[in-house]
């Protein structure tokens, strides 16, 4: 393989990342927004002693590139990263991987996931990152929508 071709390659390479910059080239957002979509994750914890906390976040992304967010509580901390791969029956295959660090009955925690869930367009998905126990009880929930992207989208 040539040097010009590998030199080429990341050029190329880093261009397509920079399209979700700030410095967005607009001709080559506008080739790849038909396949982009919106990640939307609503989390909920519900830790013990501290009550219940939620939030949202919704990002952009094309299948293939990984969506990236952090929940932190006073005693449980998620880095959780949400890649969607498009499948040929429309649906998206989504790897789901994260890191937590939390307290349990005062001992230091670390676990961490992997997980493939199969999502349809538009419909929700939950996912326990720490699982659901026999009672129904969980510390951690995370309501995933994956839709395409539209015109109203910036």
């Amino acid at each position: 393989m040539s040097r010009h071709f590998l030199i080429n390659t990341c050029l190329l390479l880093l261009t397509v990342m920079n399209a979700f910059g700030q410095d967005v080239d607009k001709d080559l957002w506008d080739e790849l927004k038909s396949k982009a979509v919106v990640l939307k994750v609503e989390a909920e914890m519900n830790i013990p002693e501290q009550g219940l906390w939620s939030g949202e976040i919704s990002k952009i992304t094309l299948p293939g590139r990984a969506v990236l967010f952090t929940l932190e509580g006073k005693t449980l901390k998620l880095k959780t990263s949400l890649t969607p791969y498009l499948q040929e029956d429309g649906s998206y295959l989504l790897i789901a991987q994260g890191q937590m660090w939390y307290k349990e009955d005062n001992t230091a925690q670390y676990k961490t996931v992997f997980k493939s869930l199969k999502i349809h367009p538009n419909e929700a998905l939950f996912y326990y990152p720490l699982g659901i126990s026999a009672t129904g009880d969980y510390i951690i929930e995370l309501e995933i929508i994956l839709r395409k992207l539209d015109e109203k989208d910036p």
